[in-house]
């Protein structure tokens, strides 16, 4: 019996013990800031774009383009962290076309990336006055290389000639900015 009740202080003891002892806890503050922006560029630096108007095939036709280069060589590369989609990409020239040509740029989806890309518009006519090419941009980014948004640049020469004078060269330059509308 005595044995019995040895054995059973043991237990009781243990039990006690066990019952007694309480996990620990230790804790911290952490912080995450995630910090807007906005970047922007184009895939291989700005690949140069060249047209060339000159004499149709026959006489008596409108002029036409003989020569063109880089038109599709260009992908606007983009990045953004921004709390809204209200974030766009607009283009200028440094100077206007010559009258009464019109050059117009057009916007691909970017293929790659992730994120709210934006709506990427067709068509543009490119002026001094800056235009829309992609709207609705929220938090994303393109990729790298091709799988930007690939630019395609079209010049359209109208019927009406009249004011069309032959230049050698007509350098301009098209800037890209991304912006928040708000």
């Amino acid at each position: 019996m005595k044995r019995y009740l040895e054995v059973l202080c043991v237990v009781v003891l243990a039990l006690g013990v066990v019952a007694g002892v309480q996990a620990q806890t230790a804790t911290h503050d952490l912080s995450i800031t995630v910090n807007g922006f906005q970047l922007i560029g184009l895939e291989g630096g700005g690949r140069p774009v060249a047209f060339e108007v000159g004499a149709p095939a026959s006489a008596g036709e409108k002029p036409v383009i003989v020569s063109s280069s880089g038109v599709s060589d260009n992908y606007l590369l983009y990045s953004s962290i921004f709390s809204t989609t209200d974030n766009k990409i607009t283009a200028a020239l440094d100077a206007d076309v010559e009258s009464p040509l019109t050059l117009s740029v057009s916007a691909a989806a970017a293929t790659g990336g992730g994120g709210d890309k934006g709506d990427v518009q067709t068509g543009v006519v490119l002026s001094s006055a800056a235009a829309d090419v992609i709207t609705g941009i929220g938090s994303c980014w393109t990729g790298l290389g091709t799988n930007g948004a690939q630019l395609t640049y079209s010049l359209a020469i109208p019927d009406d000639v009249t004011d069309l004078d032959d230049v050698n060269d007509q350098p301009l330059t098209v800037t890209y900015t991304i912006t928040n509308t708000n």
